[in-house]
C-alpha cells in the first residue's frame, strides 16, 4: 500500500527523509549508501543558488583509513523512469553531466546521481550494473567492449546506455563514447523505499539510531527520526548546510554512545575523569555534604555565563565542589577535565598526544565529547596552569569562542580568592565579553550546612553551632572541619577542645604528630614533617626524594602516607605532602623549631612568594607574646630579606581572631617613628588583602565593558578579601584616627574607600564609624572654604581650637558621604543642607555632586535639585546693576571719608580706598547675553546630552521635581534675558509668543535662537542639557502610553521660554495627533517660521551635536543618545506637517477650527520684536509667506493620486493659485538655480582637495554650468544662494582652473584662458569686515594662482604668468596669497630662481609696515600704507627675480630691541622693569604669516641647490633672531625667560623648529648642533622646550620612524635633545618637585624621545607601524630617559606605552633594570602612587614572564624586586602576581 505524500502523517516529504537518513548516519559516525564505506562529515541541501546542479541533497563523506573525502550530489524523486522520454530522468542526468564539469569535481572519487522511491525493477538494474561495469573497467575501450555486437550487455543495458548517450546534453550533441564511460562511471541510483508503510528502509535508520542512542535513551529512537525529518524539511527552506558539530548542537539534550572511530578516545577521557574523582576526598570525617545552596548558585552562573569561576580561600571547598560537578557529568556521559598538574606539552595536541587520544583535532573531539556527555569543559586550578601550558587553555576556548558550532559550550574552573591573573593575562577577553564571568564564592559551611554535619559529627557540634563565633569560624572552614573530625574520631583532642584561630588547630594537629599519633610517635612523625618541610620547601611541598630522606622520617612515611598528609608520587621514589596546608603547618613548625634563626631559614630556601602565608601564620602564633612579636618585628626590619616577609608579618594580626585581646602591643610598634609602619600596613592591606569585584567581574555592574576595562574596574573597585579582618583593622584604626599624621590620611580613607565599595548601601557598625568620620572632616573642609572667602582683613588665628581639615582628601571624603545615601539618609541629608546655604560653592564641589545623581535622585530628590537650582540661577541682570549702584555709592562714600583723613594719619585701609580705581564703569557684556545668568559653562554640561545629571536621574526618579527644576532654570535664563533688553543700549522691544491652551493662555518669551536650545544649541549649556532631558522624557512618556494632550499640559506648565514650545512641536509631530492642544500651536505663524528654521538647520544640527565627544571612554553613552535623538524620522518633519492631518481628518470641528486659523494668518503675523512692525519690507515678506500657507488649510487644494504598484496607500499634493502665481514660480526657479551653482561649487572644491578630477561632471557639463553661471550673472539674473560672497565666481574661476590643472583642455582652451585672463585682472573689493585672514575658499583669485602654476609647470605659460603668481603672493588675503606661494614652490625644477624670489617675496611681505602713527589713521589710509607696502615688495621681488648671478640672499627680521637715550619726558621703554634703556622697536614680523612662508619651501631640493648656503644661513638666522626677541641677552637673570609677548611668534616657533629637523638629513650633524641647536639649548627651559618640542616630534617622525635606515647623526641630535630636555626642572627629581609637567612642549618632548609620539601609523618604516625590531638602535636614548626621569608619573606612562607597544622586543632584563632604577631610599616614586603606572608595570612584568617561563633565575629575582616595590605602592594586582604561578616559587638564593 503506497503512503501519502508525508510519510507515516507527519507532516515529512520524500526528500526529507532522504536528507535525514543521511543525518542519522552522521549522527552515528557511520556511513550510508553509496559512499564507498567513507563517514558522513556534511550534509547540504538545496545549494543551487551556490553553484551545485545536482542541488537536493549533497553528502561529503571522509574515509576513517587515509582520510580522503568524497562528495556524493543527488537529485531526489519520488518516483523515475529510465527513460529519454522522462523529463525527471533526464533533469537527473544532465545535472549529473553538468556537476562532472565543476573545476572542484574529484575524477573516480565524486558520486552523482539520484535517489528515488519508486523504479522499475529491470531498468533499476541494468542502471546500476552498467554504472558498475564503467567503474570496473580501466578504459573507455573496454568498457564499450561490452556493447558491441557479440558483448554481453542485453537489450536493456544498451537501452540504458543510450538513454543516457542522448539525454546528458541539453540541446546538445549526444555524449561521445569518452564522455559517455566517464558520465556513467561516477553515476549512482539509489533506491529508498520511505514511501510505503512498513518499509524497511525507514525500520533501518531507526535500529540505527537506536545504536546510536546511549542506553537511556534508546527506546526514544522513533522521536529522534521525526526529529532529523524536522531538521531536514526546515533545511530545505534555507539551504542548511549540516555538520556533525552543529547537529549535535541543535540535539542538545540527546546523549549517544559515539563516532566508532572516536569511542577510544572517549574512553580515555572518561578514565582520566575517573581517575580524578578516585584521588579527590569529598567527605568530612566520612560526611559528605550536598552544599545544595552552592550548587545551585553554580548551575545559575553557569546557565548566565560561559565562564565560571568558582574560588574562595584555600581550604574552603571549591575542589570539591567541582568534584560534585564533574562526577555529576560523568556518571552521565564523557566530560573534558583539566587540572593545573597533570597538564602536559605546550599545545593541546601535545597534551592530547600525552593523555594517549588518536584524535587531537579539536572540533570533532569536542562534537563527540557534546554527543556523549556534555558541552562543558572543567579545569581545576586555572590560575596554578603553568605559562608554558596555558596553550593547551587556549587552543580549546579558541575553538569554543570561533566556531559557532560549540557556542554552546560553557567553562568552569577553580581558581584561589584572588586568582584573577588568568583572566587579566591570558584568558581570551571574549571569553569575558557580553556579561562578564560568572563568580561562585565557596565560604564557610552555612548555618545549615553546619548543623547537618554535626548530626553526622556529634563531637564537632560544638565548635560548629556554639556560640563562639571565633570557634565557628574556623571549624565551619571545610578543610580545618576535616581535620578536626580526623582528631575527634581518634580521641586525639582534649574534650573541650575548641581551637579559636588556625593557629590552636595547628598547635592541636603538631602536638600528636598529624591527628593522632601519641609519644614518642608523635615526636618523630613531627620530626619527620619537619624534614619533610625542609626538603620539599624549594618545590613547595612537591618532589621530595625518599633517598635522601633519613631513616627515621623514612619508618614514619608509610603512617603519614595513611593519615593523609603525605602521598607518594612515583612509589619509593618520590613523594609530597596531600595538601598545600599540610605543608604549610609543617613549613610552619620547622620556623618555629629554628627558634630565632627562622628568618636564615626563611632565607636559605630563598624566600619563595608563596610561604607569605606561612609567616603570616608565625605572625599570629607569636602575637599573644607581647615581647616577641615585636622584636621579631624589629628583626624582620633589620633583616637583607624582601619587604614581603614583614608585609606578612605586618599584616597577620589582623586576620587573628585576637587581635583586639593584644592591641595595645601591636598599636605601639606601629605607631612608633611618626607612624611609619603604620602608614604601611595601611598600604599592604588595601594591596594584598582585597579580590577583584566580583559585581563587575560577572557583568552585575557595567555589563558593556570590554573584557580589559572590566578587569581594571574590577581591580580598582576591589573588596576585602576577608570582611572579619578588615572589620577589626577598621575599627581599631578609626579609634587612632586622631593620632594619625595627615600624610597617612590618604592611605586611611582608601581603605574607608575599599571597604564602603562593598557595603556602602547596607547599613553595618564599621560603615557608621566610616561615614560620621568623613562627614565630620568635610563639614569642616566646607567651613574652611567659607571662612577663607571672608577672613580677609581678620586674624589668621585667633587662638580658638581649630577642628582637623584634611582638605587634600575632599573629593574623597565627599565620594564616601555622598554614596552612602541609601544608608544614611540623615548624614547626607545634614550635609546637603550645608551646602545649599554656601553662597558660592565651588564648581569642582557641584560636579563632584553630580556624579552621584543617580543616588542622590533616589534618596533625597528635593535636595539635590534645591543645590542644583541655587547652582545654576546665577544673580539676574536688574539685581546685578542695582548691586553696581550700591557698590559705587560704597565706594564713594569710602574714598570720601578717607579723604577726610588727614594724610599723615591714613590707614592701610584708607590708602587703598584711595588707591582703587573706580568700579562705576560696568557693563553687561555679549557673555551676559550667552549665559544668562545661568552658572555651568564648562562644568560638565558640554557637549549637551540628554543623560546629564542631575534632570536625567530626577527625571527617572522623581518627574515632578525635575520637571520643577527644568522649569525653574529654564525661565530664569528667559527672565534674564528679557532684563537684558533694558540694559542694552539700542535693543529692540522683544514680544511673547501667545498660544492659548486649552487650559489658559500661556505667554513664551524668546528669539529665534532660544527655540533651539532643546536640539542642544543657541543657549545656556545646562539649559540646553536640561531641555534635552526633558524631551526624552516626554518622548518617553508617549511611547509609554499617555495621552499626548496630557503630557504636553504638564511639559508646558509654568514655563515662559520659549525654547520649551520647541519640545511641544516636536511631541505632536512625533504622535501625528489631532486635538486642540495640537490646534493651538498651529494657530502660531511665528511658531511655524521657527520650526521651518529649525528643520532646515536639522542636518547642521545633528553634526553640530556631536561636536565635542572626544573622549570615547567617558563620552560614549552621551554621544550615543544624542545620536539616536537626532536620527528620529520626526526631526524631519515641521509644524506645517500637521495640517493635512487636521483638514484631511474626521473631525469637522478640528477641521474648520484650522481652517479658520490658518485663514487668519495674514492678519496675525506675530513680530518677535515690536519695532519689527515699523519695517514695510519686513511686513510685505510675512504677509506673502501667511497667504501661501493660509491655503494650507483648504481642503480643494489637496488631490489625492494612486502609487504605482501600491494599493494601501495614495500620494497626496497640495495646490492653489497662489501657489502658482508667477512670482511664486520664479522664486522656486531662482532656488534651482542656487542649488545647480553650489553644486558645482562643492563639486570645484572637492577637485582641489584631492588634487584630481572629481566624479560628478565631465569636463563638457563642468564648463557648461560654470558658462549658463556667467551667461545668468552677465545679464543681471543670478541666483546665488549666497548673493554678493563671490560663490558665483569662486565655482566659475575654480571650473576653468580645474580644467587647466587636472584636464585635458582640448576644445575649450579659448573659453579656460578668457576665463583665467578676466579673473586675473579683475580688481578686488575689499569690505570693511574683511581682514587678511578671512576664509574665503571661494575667491577667484585662489584659482586665478592654481591655473597659472600650472601652466608654468606644464611649460603652457603666457608672457605674463610669472609676474602675475607673484601679484598674487603679494594679494591682501592670505588665502590667496598662500596658494600662490605653494604654486611658486612647486615651479622649483621648472625654474628655481622664480621659486627662490618668489618665497623670499613671501618674507619680504611678513616684514610689516613700521609707522607709529598707524593706529591713528582711517581705514582706507591703512589700507593704502598697506598697499604701497606690497608694491614695494612685490617690485623688489621682480628685480630679484630679473637680475643676474647668483640667488640673493633671504630677507631677515630687522631688530626687535634698540638702545633708546634716556628721555625723561616721552620714555619709550614699553615696560619700567627693562634693563638699561632698551625698548621695543617699531620693526614687526608677522610670525603666523612667515611660518606659512617656511611651511611652503621644498626643503630636499633647495639643499641640493645653489640655494643650500644662503637657506641654512637663513635659518640660522631666524633662529638668532627669535631669541633674541623673545629673550634678549641684555635682561637681567631676574627676568630670564620672560617674553616679549609676541604671540604671533608661536606658529613661526613651530614652523622654525621643523624646518631645523628638515635639513637634518642634508648637514653633518656637527654642523647643525653648533649653528642651530646649540643657542636654542641655552635658552631657559621654557624657550628651549617650545622651540626643541617641533624639531624633536619632526626628527623623530621623519629620521626614525619613516626613514629606511636610522643614522648616527640622527640620533647624535637627539641625545643632544634628551641632555637638555633632562635638566628641565620638570624633570629634576627632589622633594620639592610634585610630579607635574607644565605646558605642551615638555609632553611632546618625552612623547618623541620615548618614541611614542605616533601610533598606528601602518606605512611607517618602524615603530609606529608596529614592528619594534630596531628598538635597540634606540635603547640607549630610552634608558637615559627612563633611568634619570622615569620618577615622573607622566614620563612613566610613556615608558609603560613604549613597553605595552614594543612587546617582546623589549629586553626583559633592561625593562627590570630601568624599573628598579627608580627606587630611592627604598621606594618607588612617591608621585606612581594612585596613577595607572604601578598596574600597568605590573602587566609588563607579568607579560615578560609568561614570555620566557620557565624565567631565568636573575631575571625573576629582578622582576620579583619590581613586584615587591609596587606592592609597596598599593597595586594589588602585583600583589597577587607574585602568588601566581609564575613567581610563588621564584626563590632568591639556592637552597643550603
Amino acid at each position: 500500500m503506497t503512503s501519502p505524500e508525508l510519510t507515516g502523517g507527519a507532516g515529512f516529504t520524500y526528500e526529507d527523509a532522504v536528507a535525514a537518513q543521511y543525518l542519522a548516519a552522521m549522527v552515528a559516525g557511520t556511513t550510508a549508501a553509496a559512499l564507498d564505506a567513507r563517514v558522513v562529515q556534511r550534509v547540504a541541501q538545496q545549494q543551487a543558488d551556490l553553484g551545485e546542479p545536482l542541488d537536493d541533497v549533497i553528502v561529503d563523506a571522509a574515509s576513517l583509513a587515509d582520510g580522503t573525502v568524497m562528495r556524493l550530489s543527488l537529485q531526489v524523486k519520488r518516483s523515475l523512469t529510465i527513460s529519454e522520454a522522462n523529463s525527471d530522468f533526464r533533469d537527473v542526468i544532465q545535472r549529473s553531466w553538468q556537476t562532472l564539469q565543476k573545476p572542484d569535481f574529484r575524477e573516480h572519487v565524486d558520486r552523482v546521481g539520484a535517489v528515488t522511491g519508486s523504479v522499475a525493477e529491470e531498468t533499476s538494474r541494468a542502471f546500476a550494473t552498467v554504472c558498475e561495469w564503467a567503474r570496473a573497467s580501466d578504459t573507455t575501450a573496454a568498457f564499450m567492449q561490452r556493447f558491441v555486437d557479440g558483448g554481453n550487455a542485453s537489450a536493456t543495458h544498451r537501452a540504458v546506455v543510450e538513454a543516457v548517450r542522448i539525454v546528458a546534453q541539453d540541446r546538445g550533441a549526444p555524449l561521445s563514447n569518452d564522455q559517455l564511460y566517464r558520465l556513467l562511471s561516477h553515476l549512482v541510483l539509489i533506491r529508498f523505499d520511505f514511501l510505503h508503510a512498513g518499509s524497511t528502509h525507514e525500520a533501518d535508520v531507526i535500529v540505527s539510531l537506536q545504536r546510536a542512542l546511549a542506553p537511556g535513551q534508546a527506546e526514544r529512537a522513533g522521536d529522534l527520526w521525526d526529529l532529523l525529518r524536522q531538521f531536514a524539511r526546515d533545511g530545505a527552506g534555507r539551504s542548511a548546510v549540516h555538520t556533525r558539530a552543529s547537529l549535535v548542537r541543535a540535539l542538545a539534550g540527546w546523549r549517544f554512545t559515539g563516532a566508532p572511530a572516536l569511542a577510544g578516545d572517549m574512553q580515555t577521557l572518561r578514565d582520566s575523569t575517573r581517575h580524578w574523582l578516585d584521588q579527590q576526598a569529598d567527605d568530612i570525617g566520612g560526611t559528605h555534604l550536598t552544599r545544595q545552596v552552592l550548587r545551585d548558585q553554580l548551575g545559575a552562573q553557569m546557565a548566565a555565563h560561559r565562564l565560571t569561576l568558582i574560588k574562595g580561600l584555600p581550604g574552603t571547598g571549591k575542589t570539591v565542589l567541582l568534584r560534585d560537578l564533574v562526577q555529576k557529568l560523568a556518571a552521565d556521559g564523557t566530560t573534558l577535565f583539566l587540572t593545573a598538574n597533570r597538564l602536559s606539552g605546550r599545545s593541546w595536541s601535545e597534551h592530547a598526544r600525552a593523555m594517549g587520544l588518536a584524535t587531537t583535532s579539536i572540533e570533532p573531539l569536542l562534537v563527540e565529547i557534546a554527543a556523549t556527555g556534555h558541552a562543558t569543559m572543567l579545569i581545576d586550578g586555572l590560575d596554578r596552569i603553568a605559562p608554558e601550558q596555558r596553550a593547551i587553555v587556549t587552543d580549546l576556548l579558541g575553538q569554543l569562542l570561533t566556531n559557532p558550532a560549540l557556542s554552546d559550550w560553557r567553562v568552569v574552573a577553580t581558581a584561589r580568592d584572588a586568582g584573577i591573573e588568568p583572566l587579566r593575562n591570558w584568558v581570551p577577553p571574549a571569553l569575558l565579553a557580553s556579561g562578564g564571568v560568572g563568580y561562585v564564592d565557596v565560604e564557610n559551611l552555612t548555618d545549615e550546612e553546619a548543623s547537618l554535619l554535626a548530626d553526622s559529627l556529634p563531637a564537632l557540634r560544638p565548635l560548629l553551632t556554639g556560640g563562639n563565633d571565633r570557634v565557628k569560624a574556623l571549624a565551619r572552614r571545610p578543610f580545618f572541619a576535616a581535620v578536626l573530625a580526623r582528631g575527634f574520631s581518634r580521641a586525639a583532642y582534649a574534650a573541650g577542645f575548641a581551637p579559636q584561630s588556625e593557629v590552636d588547630l595547628v598547635e592541636a594537629w603538631w602536638t600528636r604528630g598529624g591527628y593522632d599519633a601519641h609519644a614518642p610517635q608523635a615526636l618523630a612523625r613531627q620530626r619527620g614533617l619537619i624534614e619533610l618541610a625542609q626538603r620539599s620547601a624549594p618545590d613547595l611541598g612537591r618532589n621530595v626524594r625518599i633517598r635522601d630522606l633519613s631513616p627515621a622520617t623514612r619508618d614514619v612515611l608509610p603512617a603519614l602516607e595513611e593519615d593523609g598528609l603525605v602521598q607518594q608520587v612515583r612509589t619509593g621514589h618520590t613523594a609530597q605532602f596531600s595538601h598545600d596546608i599540610f605543608f604549610e603547618w609543617s613549613f610552619l613548625h620547622l620556623l618555629l623549631d629554628q627558634g630565632d634563626e627562622w628568618i636564615a631559614t626563611l632565607n636559605a630556601v630563598g624566600e619563595p612568594p608563596a610561604l607569605a602565608r606561612v609567616v603570616e601564620l608565625l605572625s599570629q602564633a607569636t602575637y599573644p607574646l607581647p615581647d616577641q612579636w615585636p622584636r621579631e618585628l624589629h628583626a624582620l626590619e633589620r633583616a637583607q630579606l624582601r619587604p614581603q616577609w614583614l608585609r606578612a608579618w605586618l599584616v597577620a594580626p589582623v586576620f587573628s581572631p585576637r587581635f583586639a585581646e593584644h592591641a595595645d602591643t601591636f598599636a605601639a610598634s606601629l605607631t612608633a617613628n611618626g607612624h611609619r609602619l603604620f602608614g604601611k600596613l595601611l598600604v599592604w592591606m588595601q594591596a594584598e588583602k582585597t579580590t577583584p569585584n566580583p559585581m563587575v567581574l560577572s557583568g552585575v555592574l557595567g555589563g558593556d565593558l570590554d573584557a580589559a576595562a572590566r578587569i581594571r574596574i574590577a581591580d580598582s573597585l576591589g573588596w576585602p578579601s576577608d570582611f572579619a579582618a578588615w572589620r577589626r583593622l577598621l575599627t581599631w584604626a578609626i579609634e587612632q584616627v586622631e593620632s594619625i599624621p595627615d600624610a597617612q590620611l590618604r592611605d586611611l580613607v582608601t581603605l574607608f574607600e575599599t571597604w564602603q565599595v562593598a557595603v556602602a548601601d547596607y547599613p553595618n557598625a564599621v560603615s557608621q564609624r566610616i561615614v560620621a568620620r568623613c562627614a565630620t572632616w568635610l563639614h569642616a573642609i566646607e567651613d574652611e572654604h567659607v571662612d577663607r572667602r571672608f577672613r580677609y582683613g581678620t586674624p589668621a588665628n585667633d587662638g580658638t581650637p581649630r577642628p582637623r581639615v584634611p582638605t587634600q582628601l575632599e573629593t574623597e571624603l565627599r565620594a564616601l558621604v555622598l554614596r552612602a545615601a541609601r544608608a544614611y539618609p540623615d548624614v547626607v541629608n545634614a550635609y546637603l543642607a550645608k551646602v545649599e546655604t554656601i553662597e558660592r560653592w565651588s564648581d569642582g564641589a557641584f560636579r563632584e555632586l553630580m556624579t552621584f545623581a543617580p543616588v542622590l535622585a533616589q534618596t533625597h530628590p528635593a535636595l539635590l535639585a534645591t543645590v542644583a537650582k541655587r547652582w545654576f540661577m546665577r544673580e539676574l541682570p536688574d539685581d546685578t546693576s542695582a548691586r553696581w549702584r550700591r557698590e559705587a555709592r560704597e565706594e564713594g562714600r569710602r574714598r570720601r571719608e578717607a579723604e577726610a583723613v588727614p594724610p599723615e594719619k591714613r590707614s592701610r585701609w584708607d590708602k587703598l580706598a584711595l588707591s582703587s580705581t573706580s568700579i562705576m564703569h560696568h557693563s553687561f557684556s555679549h557673555h551676559d547675553w550667552d549665559r544668562l545668568s545661568i552658572g555651568g559653562d564648562h562644568q560638565g554640561f558640554f557637549p549637551a546630552s540628554p543623560l546629564r545629571e542631575p534632570f536625567h536621574s530626577l527625571l527617572t526618579r522623581d518627574p515632578a521635581t525635575a520637571l520643577a527644576l527644568i522649569r525653574d532654570v529654564t525661565n530664569h535664563a528667559t527672565t534674564a534675558w528679557r532684563q537684558l533688553h533694558r540694559h542694552w543700549h539700542g535693543s529692540a522691544t522683544p514680544l511673547p509668543l501667545v498660544v492659548a491652551f486649552p487650559w489658559g493662555q500661556q505667554e513664551f518669551w524668546g528669539d529665534d535662537r532660544h527655540y533651539f536650545w532643546f536640539r542642544g544649541h543657541g543657549g545656556p549649556q545646562v539649559v540646553e542639557c536640561a531641555l534635552m532631558t526633558l524631551e526624552r522624557w516626554a518622548i518617553a512618556q508617549l511611547d509609554a502610553g499617555r495621552p499626548l494632550d496630557e503630557v504636553l499640559q504638564e511639559l508646558l506648565d509654568g514655563h515662559t521660554s520659549i525654547g520649551v514650545l520647541g519640545i511641544a512641536v516636536h511631541l505632536a509631530l512625533r504622535a501625528k495627533q489631532v486635538s486642540p492642544t495640537t490646534l493651538a500651536l498651529l494657530r502660531s505663524p511665528r511658531l511655524w517660521r521657527l520650526d521651518l528654521q529649525r528643520q532646515v538647520q536639522e542636518h547642521q544640527l545633528q553634526s553640530a551635536g556631536l561636536m565635542g565627544f572626544d573622549n570615547p571612554s567617558v563620552d560614549a553613552v552621551h554621544r550615543q543618545a544624542v545620536i539616536d535623538s537626532s536620527q528620529m524620522t520626526s526631526r524631519r518633519l515641521e509644524l506645517r506637517d500637521l495640517v493635512p492631518l487636521f483638514v484631511l481628518g474626521g473631525d469637522a470641528a478640528l477641521r474648520d477650527a484650522c481652517r479658520a486659523a490658518l485663514d487668519d494668518f495674514p492678519n496675525k503675523l506675530e513680530f518677535a520684536y515690536q519695532e519689527e512692525a515699523q519695517n514695510p519690507e519686513h511686513v510685505a515678506e510675512l504677509r506673502r509667506t501667511a497667504e501661501l500657507w493660509s491655503e494650507l488649510g483648504h481642503a480643494e487644494n489637496y488631490t489625492a493620486a494612486p502609487i504605482p504598484g501600491r494599493s494601501d496607500v495614495v500620494q497626496i499634493s497640495m495646490s492653489s493659485p497662489r501657489h502658482e502665481a508667477p512670482e511664486v514660480q520664479a522664486a522656486l526657479q531662482r532656488h534651482a538655480q542656487a542649488a545647480r551653482e553650489m553644486e558645482l561649487w562643492l563639486w570645484v572644491d572637492k577637485c582641489f582637495t584631492l588634487r584630481q578630477w572629481a566624479p560628478g561632471f565631465s569636463v563638457d557639463d563642468a564648463i557648461g554650468r560654470a558658462k549658463e553661471l556667467a551667461d545668468a550673472a552677465a545679464a543681471g539674473r543670478s541666483m546665488s544662494p549666497m548673493p554678493g560672497s563671490g560663490l558665483t565666481e569662486g565655482a566659475i574661476a575654480g571650473t576653468a582652473a580645474a580644467v587647466i590643472c587636472f584636464a585635458d583642455a582640448s576644445g575649450h582652451e579659448a573659453w579656460v584662458d578668457a576665463t583665467i585672463e578676466s579673473f586675473r585682472v579683475a580688481q578686488d573689493e575689499i569690505s570693511d569686515d574683511t581682514f587678511s585672514g578671512s576664509v574665503i575658499p571661494w575667491h577667484p583669485k585662489i584659482f586665478v594662482a592654481h591655473a597659472l602654476a600650472a601652466r608654468i609647470r606644464s611649460a603652457r605659460e603666457y608672457p605674463a604668468d610669472r609676474e602675475a603668481l607673484y601679484r598674487l603672493i603679494a594679494h591682501p588675503l592670505d588665502a590667496v596669497s598662500f596658494v600662490a606661494l605653494s604654486g611658486v614652490a612647486g615651479c622649483w625644477q621648472r625654474d628655481a630662481r622664480f621659486a627662490w624670489c618668489g618665497l623670499n617675496l613671501g618674507l619680504r611681505l611678513a616684514q610689516l609696515v613700521s609707522r607709529r602713527d598707524m593706529h591713528r589713521l582711517d581705514t582706507e589710509a591703512r589700507r593704502q600704507v598697506e598697499s604701497d607696502h606690497r608694491a614695494a615688495t612685490m617690485a623688489a621681488a621682480l628685480d630679484e627675480y630679473r637680475a643676474q648671478g647668483p640667488l640673493p640672499v633671504w630677507v631677515r627680521p630687522r631688530p626687535s630691541w634698540v638702545r633708546a637715550a634716556p628721555d625723561a619726558e616721552n620714555p619709550q621703554t614699553i615696560d619700567g622693569e627693562e634693563d638699561e634703556g632698551w625698548q621695543s622697536t617699531d620693526d614687526l614680523w608677522d610670525g603666523r604669516y612667515a611660518a606659512n612662508v617656511l611651511q611652503r619651501v621644498p626643503v630636499a631640493v633647495v639643499m641640493a641647490s645653489a640655494g643650500r648656503a644662503h637657506f641654512v644661513d637663513a635659518l640660522e638666522a631666524y633662529i638668532g633672531w627669535t631669541l633674541d626677541t623673545i629673550n634678549p641677552v641684555w635682561r637681567t637673570e631676574r627676568r630670564r625667560g620672560r617674553e616679549r609677548g609676541d604671540a604671533n611668534l608661536y606658529e613661526w616657533e613651530d614652523q622654525l623648529g621643523r624646518m631645523v629637523a628638515s635639513v637634518a638629513p642634508h648637514l653633518p650633524a656637527d654642523e647643525i648642533l653648533q649653528r642651530l641647536l646649540r643657542p636654542i639649548l641655552a635658552q631657559p627651559d621654557e624657550i628651549a622646550m617650545r622651540l626643541l618640542a617641533p624639531f624633536t616630534v619632526s626628527l623623530v617622525c621623519g629620521e626614525v620612524l619613516d626613514a629606511p635606515e636610522v643614522r648616527d647623526d640622527t640620533l647624535y641630535l637627539l641625545q643632544a635633545v634628551l641632555d637638555r630636555t633632562l635638566e628641565n626642572d620638570d624633570l629634576r627629581r627632589s622633594p620639592y618637585n610634585d610630579g607635574r609637567m607644565g605646558g605642551f612642549d615638555l609632553p611632546k618632548l618625552v612623547d618623541s624621545l620615548m618614541f611614542v609620539v605616533v601610533e598606528h601609523a601602518p606605512g611607517a618604516t618602524r615603530f609606529a607601524n608596529g614592528v619594534w625590531d630596531d628598538l635597540g638602535q634606540v635603547m640607549s636614548l630610552v634608558d637615559r630617559m627612563v633611568r634619570v626621569a622615569g620618577w615622573h608619573p607622566y614620563v612613566a606612562r610613556q615608558f609603560v606605552t613604549l613597553c605595552e607597544r614594543s612587546g617582546a622586543a623589549y629586553p626583559a632584563d633592561t625593562f627590570a633594570d630601568q624599573v628598579l632604577a627608580q627606587i630611592v631610599d627604598g621606594r618607588l616614586p612617591a608621585g606612581w602612587k594612585g596613577s595607572l603606572v604601578p598596574a600597568a608595570i605590573a602587566a609588563l612584568v607579568q607579560a615578560h614572564a609568561d614570555r620566557q617561563h620557565p624565567l631565568p633565575a636573575a631575571l625573576a629575582r629582578k622582576l620579583l624586586q619590581v613586584l615587591d616595590a609596587l606592592v609597596d605602592l598599593g597595586d594589588r594586582r602585583s600583589a597577587a602576581l607574585q602568588q601566581s604561578e609564575s613567581f610563588r616559587g621564584v626563590r632568591l638564593a639556592a637552597p643550603a
